[in-house]
Parts: C-alpha cells; sequence; structure tokens
C-alpha cells in the first residue's frame, strides 16, 4: 500500500527509506497543481513535513510554464532550507540538503560548466580501479539532462519510466569508485533489502551487468565478462533504450563485442559481423561494475 502510493506522487522507495532513516535530510520533486492537497496529506498521513513552492524561473531560466517543486522532510526547518537553496540557485547547498556527497556535488556544479560532457563518460574517465556497482546511474535521467535531454526523455517516457528503479545512489558521482557513494549506496542496499528483498536483488542483478555505452538514451546491456577491451556475453538484458534496432537484432545473435579507438566489431565465434564506427572517440565504450 505505501509503495503503490509513493509510485503515485513519483516518489522513490529508496529516498523514503533514506529520509526515515535520517540519512537524507530532503526528497525533491515535481508535482502537479492538481494533486497538491492530496499529496500533502498523503505526506502528513505519513508524518512528513511537505513544502510546496511555484517557479517561475530556475537557474536564472526562465520557464514556459510554472513548476511546483515539493520539498519534503521530517523537519520544516530542513525542507524550508532546501526550498531556499534553490530559489537562490545554491546547488552545492541544495546537494547538500538532498543528502550527496560533497565531492559529487562539487564535481557536478564543475561539469555544468562543459555543456556537451557526458556524464557517463566523465566518470569513467575519472575512475581509478574498479567501477563499483553502487555508482551505477544509468537510469538516474533525471539527473542528467539538458533540453534537448528532457525532450527525448519526454517522448520516449513510456520506454524509461520503468527504469527508474535501478539504482542506489540517486546523484552523479564525482567517479565509479568514489567512497562517499559507495558508501551511500550500501546503506541504500541495506535498507532496501530488510524492506523489499526481491526488488533488491534485481537491482543488484542489473547494476552489476556490464554495458556497451553511447550516450544517455542508447546503450545495451550484456549478460557476460568483460577482459580487457572485449565483451564476452551469453545475451543481451530486456531492458531497452533507444539504440537501432537492426543492429541491435544482430549483436543478439553474436557472443562477442570489441571495442577499439575508432570503431566497434561486433563478432560470433570469432567472425565479425557487425562494425560500427565510433561517432566520438570516447563513445562506445564498454563500462564494467563489479
Amino acid at each position: 500500500m505505501l509503495n503503490e502510493g509513493l509510485k503515485k506522487y513519483g516518489i522513490d522507495y529508496q529516498s523514503y527509506l533514506l529520509l526515515k532513516a535520517g540519512i537524507k535530510p530532503v526528497i525533491r520533486l515535481t508535482i502537479g497543481e492538481n494533486l497538491q492537497k492530496h499529496f500533502e496529506k498523503f505526506c502528513n498521513d505519513l508524518n512528513l513535513f511537505v513544502s510546496i513552492k511555484r517557479f517561475n524561473e530556475i537557474y536564472n531560466q526562465e520557464l514556459k510554464v510554472p513548476v511546483f517543486i515539493a520539498y519534503i522532510s521530517t523537519s520544516e526547518i530542513l525542507a524550508e532550507k532546501a526550498y531556499y537553496a534553490e530559489y537562490n540557485a545554491n546547488r552545492k547547498e541544495l546537494g547538500r540538503m538532498l543528502g550527496y556527497p560533497k565531492c559529487c556535488v562539487d564535481e557536478y556544479v564543475n561539469r555544468l560548466l562543459n555543456k556537451n560532457l557526458d556524464y557517463m563518460v566523465d566518470c569513467l574517465l575519472k575512475t581509478e580501479g574498479l567501477n563499483s556497482f553502487y555508482c551505477n546511474f544509468l537510469f538516474n535521467f533525471d539527473s542528467k539532462l539538458n533540453s534537448e535531454g528532457e525532450q527525448i526523455l519526454k517522448n520516449n517516457r513510456e520506454i524509461f519510466e520503468r527504469y527508474k528503479i535501478y539504482f542506489l545512489i540517486k546523484h552523479i558521482p564525482c567517479n565509479f569508485n568514489c567512497k562517499n557513494s559507495i558508501k551511500l549506496g550500501e546503506i541504500t542496499f541495506k535498507l532496501l533489502k530488510d524492506e523489499l528483498p526481491e526488488l533488491t536483488r534485481k537491482i543488484e542483478f542489473v547494476l552489476k551487468k556490464p554495458i556497451l555505452y553511447f550516450d544517455y538514451f542508447n546503450w545495451i546491456i550484456f549478460d557476460g565478462i568483460v577482459d580487457g577491451n572485449e565483451l564476452l556475453y551469453k545475451q543481451i538484458l530486456p531492458i531497452k533504450s533507444l539504440f537501432p534496432a537492426d543492429k541491435l537484432k544482430i549483436i543478439k545473435k553474436c557472443n562477442m563485442i570489441r571495442c577499439l579507438d575508432n570503431k566497434i566489431f561486433v563478432l560470433k565465434n570469432e567472425r565479425v559481423v557487425l562494425n560500427m564506427n565510433k561517432e566520438y572517440g570516447s563513445r562506445g565504450v564498454i563500462i564494467n561494475f563489479v
């Protein structure tokens, strides 16, 4: 019953558990104007305080349509602090109020200066050592969107909406081996496992799988093993992206991916079946999570 109510208003169970445990000070989400009274009652029934504010502009950008943002907390003071941080375009303070590690918030603010930066690729390049599955934020679409990405997500919401549950951290980490992000992911994992063990097992299964990654909306997740620049696989997980269907059909029938600097080769039993040029040198990479 609780989970259905959270889903109705767009609150993920992970954030709710972190809030109730005192790990996450505030949950932030947009809410439809017509849902506000029902949403306030829902939060009050959970002994949570909610502050809903109207924004006509945000981060110095005028909005075509006003948005209503809800700040949910066990404390009225913390909810209002989060609102004022966002109202004053103080991303670092808002990140702190949302419970994100300082190192990751600082790095995120720096990344905003480069509008063409791909956060997944940048995290990979900044990672020393293994990529922790706790830091896999592939499905955190809202955190990565520019105006173009927002439109893509809107046009394909039915595809991506179902995958938004697959995460253990809500933020973009500074790298895939960030100690603070891993610690937060471990806490989330434990809290979620105690409440929803089956969902937790599914999340872990998906987040640990290797990815052939091109951009935020084009990727393939494999059941396989990575060895250097090669990925040996048994099958592709049925988690859809916007990757071209004709090429995906070929890849499903093969068993190896080999990524070079400028090309990606798809092989079956060591025979090349398909080769793809990389649009950018850093796009079209294998990301292996453990």
